[in-house]
């Protein structure tokens, strides 16, 4: 492929779904994506000392992968694929979960996902539509196929840098993370 770099989050399995009031087979179900999440917004509130009220929630993801790989192993009908998976949940999960009562939102912007969030966030707080805003941004690579593509499509750095809107860009360097913060 030409492309040696990259940031890849480990042990993205693992989680803890009791912890968040979640059966096994939920948990299962749930993208790791949104399970990442869950623990950002409970670390983001707590360091604010929020809890639930007029708050509102921003999501920045990307990377749709775990439904379809959920649903090749799944046998009979298991409600939670519905939901495991899909963005629109996602910021609708943590609302409910932390009891958040303020705009909720789950943006795909690509690369800008979480940046676009946190605008909107700001946009709301401004606007005094809410009283805090939970801000969290998540992107995993689950399979092989962003990556491939990008790289046969030669969107990849190989020099493993990113010199945006700069002469030297050669492409972008693959990369997975995720962050949370509150707003007041």
């Amino acid at each position: 492929m030409g492309v040696r770099f990259g940031g890849f989050m480990h042990n993205v399995e693992l989680f803890d779904g009791e912890v968040f009031g979640m059966s096994e087979v939920e948990a299962v179900y749930t993208d790791p994506q949104q399970r990442l999440l869950l623990e950002a917004a409970w670390e983001a509130l707590q360091g604010a000392g929020l809890k639930g009220g007029q708050t509102g929630v921003y999501v920045g993801i990307q990377q749709q992968e775990y439904s379809g790989m959920a649903g090749q192993h799944a046998t009979g009908f298991i409600p939670f694929m519905a939901t495991g998976g899909a963005f629109s949940v996602a910021a609708g999960r943590l609302s409910f979960k932390y009891g958040l009562e303020g705009p909720c939102l789950s943006v795909d912007t690509a690369c800008s996902s979480a940046l676009v969030a946190l605008l909107n966030a700001v946009l709301t707080l401004r606007a005094s539509e809410a009283e805090a805003a939970v801000v969290t941004g998540v992107r995993l690579e689950l399979t092989l196929q962003h990556t491939l593509d990008a790289a046969f499509a030669t969107m990849l750095s190989p020099s493993g840098r990113c010199f945006t809107l700069d002469e030297r860009a050669d492409g972008y360097v693959s990369s997975e993370g995720v962050c949370g913060t509150a707003l007041r």
